[in-house]
């Protein structure tokens, strides 16, 4: 029969430090994701009084889709330069100059954020032509 020791070990302090650094960051990032970014999904041509704008017609519908999403974005003291992601749901791809000219007056041109667009067969209405996703990552002031 041979005895077994119990070995107590010292703590290692560089286990302990590793942990701690693990949780800082952890919690440095999870600030990140709770206070900076904002998803928007869903942004149709719909104005304040909930009336579509710009039946039948991309570009219009996009234009508001866009001013929509700025004036979010201003009532969270952000700007469009913000935005990093954006997602296109639309029923005719064939009007995708129509979206691009409207884009580009609310966004850098020059520095775009990532983008997909989907083509679908149809939307929540079957006057909305677009919908469009937006995530943004606001800084905190």
């Amino acid at each position: 029969r041979s005895k077994q020791r119990l070995v107590r070990r010292a703590p290692d302090p560089l286990c302990e430090i590793t942990v701690e650094i693990y949780i800082i960051v952890f919690l440095f990032a999870w600030e990140i994701l709770f206070w900076l970014i904002r998803s928007f999904f869903g942004k149709a041509a719909i104005d304040k009084s909930g009336n579509l704008v710009g039946k039948d017609d991309m570009g219009i519908q996009a234009g508001q889709v866009f001013l929509n999403i700025k004036t979010i974005l201003d009532e969270l003291r952000g700007s469009m330069a913000d935005i990093v992601k954006l997602g296109f749901y639309v029923t005719d791809m064939s009007q995708l100059q129509a979206i691009r000219t409207a884009r580009d007056k609310y966004i850098d041109v020059n520095h775009p954020p990532a983008s997909t667009l989907v083509q679908v067969s149809r939307l929540f209405r079957p006057d909305v032509l677009i919908e469009v996703e937006a995530t943004a990552i606001i800084p905190k002031r």
